[in-house]
Parts: structure tokens; sequence; C-alpha cells
């Protein structure tokens, strides 16, 4: 099996999972229509690379910065439901969106830091994913970018809404106060998932 038919059924998973809603909640629940599913959909957050930490947390909840002209972020509706079957780590060289470069490995072999980490997910005061080793997410093959490069399926499936006030994706790094990036960078977590515009 390719990996994009590993992709492709994570997505089809997500996809069942987030029309079955509109079956199965209760009358308090969100839910979604069929016709108001989007597939594939990202969630997008980025923050500089820097020495000044070696936490990095994106905030996809109800926190989740706007997008400016140097973060390339991507946020989800107040009333919308995203079901993630997927997770995608990228380095971005580039100080604005508009000529940023996105590459599933670093410029240099020290700005793979990010790469030589541990992934984490919190969701509200639980942390349901931890231990994920970001090392299986690093691809360097010459010139040639994949559309999941820097990917891996994640299982079980999360739901999320845009009124969850925490779901965090935490970066946990190496110490890297003494390391010397390359200019302009930016990681860029990305959740690849089903989106659905919700309706009560």
């Amino acid at each position: 099996m390719s990996k994009y038919d590993i992709f492709f059924a994570a997505q089809r998973k997500a996809y069942d999972m987030l029309n079955s809603m509109d079956k199965n909640a209760g009358d308090q629940a969100l839910k979604t229509h069929p016709k108001n599913i989007t597939a594939p959909a990202t969630l997008i957050q980025e923050l500089p690379l820097t020495p000044a930490t070696n936490l990095l947390t994106f905030h996809f909840g109800v926190k989740s910065p706007q997008g400016t002209n140097v973060l390339n972020n991507f946020l989800i509706g107040e009333n919308d439901i995203a079901v993630v079957y997927g997770v995608q780590l990228l380095i971005g060289q580039g100080a604005l969106i508009t000529n940023r470069i996105y590459r599933a490995f670093g410029p240099s072999v020290q700005d793979n830091a990010p790469y030589n980490s541990e992934l984490r997910m919190q969701l509200e005061s639980n942390i349901a994913v931890k231990l994920v080793d970001t090392l299986q997410m690093r691809k360097e093959d010459g010139t040639k970018h994949d559309q999941y490069d820097g990917a891996i399926v994640l299982n079980p499936l999360r739901t999320i809404t845009g009124r969850v006030s925490t779901f965090d994706i935490q970066i946990v790094m190496p110490d890297v106060s003494t390391t010397v990036f390359t200019n302009n960078l930016f990681v860029s977590m990305r959740l690849l998932c089903v989106l659905g515009q919700a309706t009560m």
C-alpha cells in the first residue's frame, strides 16, 4: 500500500466519522451535513524557530493566533467541526508567507532540531498524545517535494470544534539555547482533517 493510499484511507475514515455525526448527534450537540463537509482541509499554526525556547506550542483552539503576512495560519471557525487524521511538520524558510519555502527538513543541520524532538497533543487538560518521535516526519529527498512530506497518520482520529478552549500541539526540542539557526525560519504545524460547517 502506498503512502497516498494510507492517507486517503485515513481521510475517508475521518469523512465517514464526521458524516455519521449528523445521524448520531444529540439535539444539544454540534453536527454537520454532508453538503457542508470539506475534505481534505488543513488547519495551520506557525511559530518562528529561535534559540529562545525549546518548547513550541501551537494553539488550535479558541486561542489560535490569526494569520498575518508573517504567520501562515489557517483557523477553524467557531461553529465548525474537524476530524483530524494526520499531523504534518514542515520547516518554512522566508520572512513573509509570500516568499516562504516549506520543506520536511531544515536548510542546515542545526535547523533540524524540530525533527529531533517529541510531539505531544493536549486536548483540554488531558495530554491525549505523547512520545511521538518527530524524526519519522523528516524527509529529505533532493529537490522533490511530496504532498505528504513531514506527515504522519494519527490514530485514533480526534474530533475538535472551534469552541474547544485548549487543543495544543507541542514540540519539545532538546536544549537549543546555544544553537545558531538559519535566519527567517518558521515551524509550520499542520492538522490534516475533514472539516464540517456545523449546524445546530
